[in-house]
């Protein structure tokens, strides 16, 4: 149930939310009202674990919510809560990875500084 694995992912249910997204993959590619994926609440919340879960089993690093956030950017918009924590270089190194992604990543990192 799609509504069973976003209350998992908000709670930060690790075991769970593996559990589930092994039983059935197309739980990273579901949405909620806001057309948030698992993995935008997984950035929003800094929880590089789940991050991993959602990235290991194919979650859209691109998928935009309805204000046209994708995850990495409700990262960022939280990251200064979160300064110093291993989670938020962790989950820049995923984005830093994907060759695509690099370029745009930087873009964003730069105008989040001059802010």
């Amino acid at each position: 149930n799609s509504r069973e694995f976003f209350e998992a992912v908000k709670d930060n249910e690790v075991l769970t939310v593996l559990r589930m997204v092994k039983n059935n993959r197309f739980l990273v590619e579901d949405v909620d009202e806001e057309r948030k994926t698992a993995l935008h609440w997984s950035c929003k919340m800094v929880k590089y674990n789940l991050v991993m879960i959602m990235v290991d089993f194919g979650a859209n690093l691109y998928a935009v919510d309805d204000f046209l956030k994708k995850p990495y950017d409700e990262m960022l918009a939280n990251a200064g809560s979160h300064k110093g924590e291993r989670d938020v270089a962790d989950i820049e190194e995923i984005y830093k990875k994907d060759s695509e992604l690099y370029d745009w990543w930087m873009r964003i990192d730069r105008k989040h500084n001059q802010r």
